[in-house]
């Protein structure tokens, strides 16, 4: 497996879109996006990780989802249904913590 590196080295446009409405700016600001990129049997693979930093308001995952290369190069339907779901599970640990 390859080595975790942040998400906005690699795939930028990606890491906008993960960070993008519903997620809020306060939000976007405290979860810790990473990435790392293998290789398998089908192709070059990128496992994104999404947890909240420490100092997060709320506690959670971490979150983790595997793309294929194209998927974070060019984001589409799949960034954003992780992204959506991303936002619908940071809501439940919110609710969850207060």
């Amino acid at each position: 497996m390859g080595q975790w590196t942040w998400l906005f080295t690699k795939f930028p446009l990606a890491d906008i879109e993960l960070t993008s409405p519903p997620i809020d700016a306060k939000t976007a600001n405290v979860l810790v996006r990473t990435v790392r990129v293998y290789q398998d049997d089908t192709g070059t693979k990128a496992e994104v990780r999404v947890a909240p930093h420490n100092t997060a308001p709320f506690r959670g995952g971490p979150w983790l989802h595997t793309f294929t290369e194209d998927e974070l190069t060019n984001p589409g339907t799949a960034v954003v249904q992780f992204r959506d779901h991303l936002a619908a599970e940071v809501a439940r640990c919110r609710q969850m913590g207060s």
